[in-house]
């Protein structure tokens, strides 16, 4: 045994009890020497059990602080699915009013095609020649070929050329998809 680790078991209250186990005065310490040596352990001991208290704080503040943003994070998951779920009613709201529209216009549109129809091409012409080119093209589409043919012929070779072009030009798909 060194005379450090007489020094150790002494601190630890060893020197009492050990007996005969100084029987070698030569590694024998002093009163002073334990004395100094348990100070600085004890120092020590109390250096180590600070410094886990202070990381045991430090820990038990992140944990805080981890709970805190989880909870924060949970409420923000639930506020927007609760924004989402409007969001797909009010987008399923406008689907509907669009296809209400859309079937409102085909209606309109169809009778349109019908008065259209139901008049001489000669009669009908100037009032066509006033639609927008859209909506024009859209109902020579819908008219009778021969009916829409006189349609044409009827109004004036400007117009009657813009609506044929109109006529054969490709569909956009931007045009068809919502």
């Amino acid at each position: 045994m060194t005379r450090r680790d007489w020094l150790a078991l002494a601190c630890l209250g060893g020197l009492l009890t050990a007996g005969g186990a100084f029987a070698n005065s030569a590694l024998r310490p002093t009163i002073t020497e334990i004395e100094q040596y348990c100070d600085v352990q004890a120092q020590g001991a109390h250096k180590l059990g600070e410094d886990l208290r202070h990381r045991e704080r430090e820990l038990a503040k992140r944990e805080y602080a981890v709970a805190a943003a989880e909870a924060e994070l949970k409420s923000a998951e639930t506020t927007l699915a609760e924004r989402l779920k409007v969001l797909q009613a009010t987008r399923d709201e406008i689907a509907a009013l669009l296809s209400q529209a859309d079937a409102a216009r085909e209606e309109k549109v169809g009778a349109l095609v019908t008065m259209i129809e139901s008049g001489r091409a000669s009669n009908v012409a100037p009032m066509f020649d006033e639609l927008p080119a859209e909506l024009a093209v859209d109902v020579l589409d819908r008219m009778n070929r021969s009916k829409a043919g006189k349609l044409l012929v009827a109004l004036p070779p400007s117009k009657a050329a813009d609506l044929a072009e109109r006529m054969a030009a490709p569909i956009s798909l931007s045009a068809v998809t919502p």
